[in-house]
């Protein structure tokens, strides 16, 4: 039995509260983990005069394989 006390809107608004901590923590690991690969290649490009920066895109981690999965079918599931 529901407690009476519990307003729908307040549950909504936690379930909410929820997911966007979720996304935002995946968010704050994707752009740490941008600025971490793009001083290794500044580094790197003051350390050996590197004029060639067509290799960045390997030097810049990608999301995690389970991640990019999850997003994709609930994403489908949405628009589905």
């Amino acid at each position: 039995m529901r407690n009476q006390n519990t307003k729908p809107h307040a549950i909504v608004t936690g379930i909410l509260c929820r997911s966007a901590a979720s996304f935002t923590r995946f968010l704050g690991t994707r752009a740490e983990s941008l600025l971490a690969a793009l001083r290794r290649v500044r580094l790197q490009s003051d350390q050996s005069n590197l004029s060639d920066l067509s290799d960045l895109s390997d030097k810049i981690a990608a999301p995690p394989p389970d991640r990019v999965l999850a997003f994709r079918l609930t994403a489908a599931r949405y628009h589905g």
